[in-house]
C-alpha cells in the first residue's frame, strides 16, 4: 500500500514539475516574443522618422526653390511674360514645367501654354496664403493628360497681399524618383501621404500605384485590422 501511494506521489511530482517547465517555457517565451516585437517597432519607428526627416529636407530645398524664383517673378514688372524665360532652369533642375497664376487663376507657364487653372485646390490654398503639395493630378496644361505633382506657393507684395500663386510641376514619377530614401538594405518600403490617404511617395515598392490611396488598401485586408 505504502510502495504503491509513494509511486503516485512520485507520479504527481513528476507531473507537477513538468506543468512547472511547461509554463516557465511559455512565460519566457512570451516574454521573448514581446521583447522582439517592441525591438522590431521601435526599429520601424526609427527608419520612419529617419525617412520622414530625409522627406522634410528635401522638400524643404523644393520649397526654397520655388520661394527664390517667386520673388523674382514679384520683381518683374511682367510676370506673365517673365516666367517665359526660365525654361532652361527647368530643364536643369529636372522640372516639367514653372508657372505663373494670376489671382483669376489664369496659368502661364514656361512652354509657353495659358490655362485656367482656378479650379485647382493648389490654386485656390495658394491664394488663401497657403503653401501646397499635391497629389497625382491630371496634367491640365497638356496634350497628353500625364500623371504630374505641382509644389505651389503664394505670391506676396511688400504687405504680405497674395499677388498670385507660382507653382512648380514635377512628372509624378520623376517626382517621386527624386525622393527615393534606402531602408531594411533596400528591402523595406515604405510610403508617404496626405491626410486623404492618398500616396504621394512610394519609397521600395514599385507595385503600388501612386495614384492609390493607402487607407483604402489596409480597410481592404482584415489583417490589419489588428494594427
Amino acid at each position: 500500500m505504502r510502495k504503491e501511494i509513494g509511486k503516485k506521489a512520485k507520479f504527481l511530482i513528476v507531473i507537477s514539475a513538468a506543468v512547472l517547465v511547461l509554463i516557465t517555457i511559455l512565460f519566457f517565451t512570451n516574454k521573448v516574443e514581446e521583447n522582439v516585437r517592441a525591438q522590431l517597432e521601435q526599429n520601424l519607428e526609427d527608419v520612419a522618422n529617419q525617412n520622414a526627416m530625409a522627406l522634410r529636407n528635401q522638400i524643404h530645398s523644393n520649397e526654397l526653390l520655388l520661394n527664390g524664383l517667386a520673388a523674382e517673378l514679384m520683381e518683374s514688372e511682367d510676370q506673365t511674360e517673365a516666367v517665359t524665360k526660365y525654361c532652361n532652369f527647368v530643364e536643369s533642375y529636372g522640372l516639367k514645367r514653372l508657372g505663373y497664376c494670376q489671382p483669376d487663376g489664369i496659368t502661364t507657364s514656361t512652354d509657353g501654354v495659358k490655362v485656367d487653372l482656378s479650379h485647382r485646390n493648389f490654386f485656390q490654398r495658394g491664394m488663401q496664403g497657403k503653401a501646397t503639395i499635391t497629389g497625382v493630378l491630371t496634367d491640365a496644361m497638356s496634350e497628353e493628360h500625364g500623371q504630374v505633382t505641382v509644389m505651389s506657393i503664394p505670391m506676396k507684395d511688400n504687405a504680405g497681399q497674395v499677388q498670385g500663386v507660382a507653382c512648380m510641376t514635377y512628372d509624378s514619377d520623376a517626382f517621386n524618383d527624386t525622393l527615393q530614401m534606402r531602408s531594411f538594405e533596400g528591402k523595406g518600403y515604405s510610403f508617404a501621404v496626405n491626410e486623404n490617404g492618398e500616396v504621394m511617395v512610394s519609397m521600395g515598392n514599385d507595385g503600388l500605384r501612386l495614384t492609390a490611396n493607402l487607407f483604402d488598401i489596409l480597410e481592404q485586408n482584415p489583417e490589419n485590422d489588428k494594427f
